[in-house]
């Protein structure tokens, strides 16, 4: 069964468009869309405001439209295959399925939080987008079986700068039951080294030279394997490196 939202005749305006679909998802609160097939079409704007969500219960989600919810959640609770050339922005996105795998071919971009369920399995296949560059706090909880990349991902510095040395307390935006931590460092942001015993969700690096941090992000069930980007760690106190005066030879008269 296929469900078109179409978008409303041509005399009706932008805003009157909107209001009309935000009273359909305020509908589907608590209740999931059964249809195999949804599409929003060319210039069809979805808006969800407040507490309105938006439950599909799996198969092929066209999207050649526009997604707006300011909170959601967008909630796959079947496998689902996400596709189209519109645009989507939710606050919170939930796949929560125990069988099959949803697959997300077009961008969807998250200000708050994505939650992958246990058992749930997700190819984000880049396209998943936590908008870390408008919102700092967006993250990603994986307790299920994620593969593929997430844009968006941060390494957050409790302290970036120091003129004596000083401590910082690190933390990627990816948290869950599956995740496995490996910090790393670098000179130049290009050449990484494992620090040793670092491999909880969090690290306290102590800085007493610039130098660049990161996590090495996997999982204990899937491929999934994707750094977090280098966060870089000043230092202007004085160098520790000694500029000492070597002697070679000393003649004795």
């Amino acid at each position: 069964m296929n469900n078109h939202l179409l978008p409303p005749a041509s005399g009706q305006s932008m805003r009157s468009r909107a209001v009309a679909l935000s009273v359909l998802l305020l509908a589907t609160v608590g209740s999931a869309l059964a249809q195999s097939i949804l599409n929003i079409g060319a210039n069809t704007h979805v808006v969800g405001t407040g507490a309105a969500q938006l439950v599909y219960g799996g198969g092929a989600l066209t999207n050649n439209g526009s997604l707006s919810m300011a909170v959601g959640p967008l909630q796959f609770n079947g496998p689902t295959t996400y596709s189209g050339a519109g645009t989507a922005t939710v606050g919170n996105v939930l796949f929560s399925h125990a069988t099959g795998s949803s697959t997300l071919n077009s961008l969807l971009s998250v200000t708050n939080q994505a939650t992958l369920a246990a058992n749930t399995a997700l190819n984000a296949n880049g396209q998943l987008y936590l908008r870390t560059d408008q919102f700092a706090g967006a993250n990603l909880v994986n307790d299920g079986v994620l593969t593929g990349t997430v844009q968006g991902l941060v390494t957050n510095a409790s302290v970036q700068t120091g003129s004596t040395a000083y401590s910082s307390q690190l933390s990627a935006n990816v948290s869950g039951g599956v995740m496995q931590y490996q910090w790393q460092s670098s000179p130049d942001n290009n050449t990484w080294a494992d620090v040793a015993g670092a491999t909880a969700a969090t690290y306290t690096a102590s800085v007493a030279a610039p130098v660049y941090y990161r996590a090495r992000l996997t999982t204990a069930n899937s491929s999934y394997d994707q750094p977090s980007p280098g966060v870089f760690l000043a230092y202007t106190g004085p160098s520790t490196v000694c500029a000492c005066l070597q002697i070679t030879a000393v003649r004795v008269r």
